[in-house]
């Protein structure tokens, strides 16, 4: 049965005429009938009945707030308080307990233009209209112009789902409960109990629908859909062992973000920490926006426990509700991996990706298929990840089209597992066709083109093609200094990895100040006790090693197996680097001449943590 909900658009037509018909050709989008009402009898008695029943017969309103007071009925009666018609919309609705999706547009919003300025005492009963829905439970953040205001409404797919299945629900019900009075005796109990269900479900769908979305949550997601979207980057790793860089941090993301928004990275930081103790001191904050409060002040097992307990929600709602169950298996994902517990993480994932529609929104599931098989790559199961990296090649480049950037990114992510599986011949074409899309779609200094310029390096370094390859990675160092800044901890990664090309080539004397600049980078960034800080030291003292420095080496590989052991101490999970670690230093106290009862006496007093643990 096709049930079409009607939705009625509150507006002012002076000055939001022609963004009340962007917002009804975004509804008809998602199959919704848009009532809009332009012409308005003068009489107040007759506005009130035929709004009412407009509003009535209507299954939710959205209201556009702006600056203009707009039309009023004259002749009011006695007591009656003054309120434009748009007003007017919005507290009827209210009365009737219908949806109502407000969107309170700020003064910068391209507003029509309007004939005439309207009076002191209009404005101030605007001014005083605006001040009233702000303190809306309900309240939608503004559209800052047109674009956001279609896709904001564009965005209510899912809640008009849940309405139109509510809808249905009802039509059924009323067709079975006439029925039953037909056929049964007591029928009209039966259609009773049915009415009252299906007005509590559709209650329920009221309440979702308003219940907006933040732009704090809207901008968290989109910081998350781009570290997840970037590339990988292939890292060297001296003395044993591959380590695979962070996509792109948080940070990073944050602020690509703000300036695609107008606003610098600091304002946006401030507005999420501002959102995090706004919602974690709301008792009546919903589980996946406390999650996201958590993960924004890196409180990963607080997220986590948040984010699964909003994911289990959604997995028992409706059909309609699966982006809810999306969104909060991601963030689980997300959280987990940020504490390096990559199994746990690749299972959060792969329910989001359960939770997809690959034929429905096609885009969406090939960047949730993405997160799945990255991490089947950090966790070398190849076999598993390969057809579903090939599945996402092929959905990208149907649905984003050969050159894209998104293609590259598709492109690089199969070429590094086919590196990774030794298949060099095969990697090869794809970085090259990955490094010309990205430096014809976002310019040859983006850092997108510094990674697919690392990636091609290191195959061009494992093919003994070091001349190209060194160019390569010099030319990536740059763009990622230029762009990014010197004190990067990328920057710390292309430093280590062209010192790990010059100690290929025997050129030592160059790349220990490399290893110890990146060294001193990470330090930097991530703290000295950070695993992340391991991979240097373990760098740098395989550099010391090779050039029969031993007693300066041994402190640094020491530490950095004691980095590794703390990290799994406090987190209950073992780090993949950790094996590669003990057996760089058992490897350099045999060199060093310890017998091997000394070497398993060393070796277990550094893992005794682990053991009582």
């Amino acid at each position: 049965m096709a049930v079409t909900p009607r939705i009625f658009i509150s507006a002012t037509s002076g000055d939001l005429k022609s963004h009340r018909a962007t917002v009804a050709a975004a509804l008809k989008k998602l199959e919704t009938y848009a009532e809009v009402q332009d012409d308005w009898p003068p009489d107040y008695r007759t506005v009130q009945a035929m709004l009412r029943k407009r509003i009535k017969d209507c299954d939710a309103v959205i209201h556009l707030a702006g600056l203009r007071y707009g039309a009023e009925p004259r002749d009011l009666p006695p007591g009656v308080p003054r309120r434009s018609y748009t007003q007017m919309e919005y507290h009827l609705a209210r009365e009737m307990g219908k949806p109502v999706y407000i969107f309170l547009l700020p003064d910068t919003f391209p507003y029509d233009d309007a004939s005439l300025p309207e009076d002191e005492e209009k404005r101030a009963l605007q001014l005083a209209h605006r001040a009233l829905i702000k303190a809306d439970p309900h309240l939608r953040n503004p559209a800052q112009n047109e674009a956001e205001l279609r896709e904001a409404v564009l965005s209510l797919q899912p809640l008009v789902e849940k309405l139109r299945t509510a809808l249905r629900r009802q039509r059924l019900y009323q067709t079975g409960g006439i029925a039953a009075l037909l056929c049964l005796t007591g029928g009209i109990g039966w259609a009773a109990m049915r009415e009252k269900k299906v007005n509590q479900e559709q209650g329920h769908a009221i309440a979702e629908l308003q219940r907006p979305e933040t732009v704090e949550v809207k901008y968290f997601k989109e910081i998350q859909a781009l570290r997840s979207s970037s590339p990988r980057a292939a890292i060297a790793q001296s003395g044993g062992g591959t380590a695979q860089a962070e996509q792109m941090s948080y940070a990073d993301a944050l602020a690509a973000v703000a300036e695609d928004h107008g606003l610098t990275a600091e304002i946006l930081r401030a507005q999420l920490d501002a959102f995090a103790t706004r919602v974690l001191a709301d008792p009546k904050a919903d589980s996946y926006q406390r999650a996201v409060a958590e993960f924004h002040r890196q409180n990963y097992a607080a997220a986590i426990t948040l984010a699964t307990a909003a994911a289990e929600a959604a997995d028992h709602e409706t059909k309609a509700q699966r982006q809810k169950s999306i969104d909060a298996w991601t963030l689980v994902g997300d959280s987990e991996k940020q504490q390096v517990h990559y199994r746990e993480a690749l299972a959060a994932y792969q329910k989001a990706l359960k939770a997809g529609d690959k034929e429905g929104d096609p885009k969406q599931w090939s960047d949730l298929a993405m997160a799945v098989a990255n991490l089947q790559d950090t966790l070398a199961d190849y076999q598993a990840a390969e057809p579903l990296h090939n599945e996402i090649l092929s959905l990208r480049e149907k649905e984003y089209g050969h050159d894209a950037p998104e293609t590259a990114s598709a492109l690089n992510n199969l070429a590094t597992l086919l590196q990774a599986t030794n298949r060099l011949t095969e990697a090869e074409p794809l970085l090259r066709r990955a490094l010309l899309i990205d430096e014809a779609s976002l310019g040859k200094d983006h850092p997108n083109v510094a990674t697919a310029l690392n990636n091609l390096a290191q195959l061009l370094q494992a093919t003994s093609r070091l001349p190209e390859a060194e160019h390569l990675m010099r030319r990536s160092l740059d763009i990622l200094a230029a762009s990014l800044g010197k004190g990067h901890p990328n920057v710390a990664i292309a430093l280590s990895n062209l010192a790990g090309l010059l100690q290929g080539t025997n050129r030592l004397a160059e790349a220990e100040p490399l290893l110890r600049g990146s060294l001193v980078l990470s330090e930097a960034s991530f703290g000295k006790d950070h695993p992340e800080v391991a991979i240097r030291l373990n760098n740098l003292a395989q550099l010391l090693k090779d050039t029969n420095r031993l007693a300066e080496a041994e402190p640094l590989l020491r530490r950095a197996l004691g980095i590794l052991v703390d990290f799994i101490v406090q987190t209950g999970h073992r780090h993949p680097h950790l094996d590669d670690a003990i057996k760089n230093y058992r490897s350099l106290l045999t060199k060093m001449g310890d017998p091997e009862a000394v070497i398993e006496e060393k070796l277990g007093k550094l893992l005794e943590p682990i053991r009582k643990k």
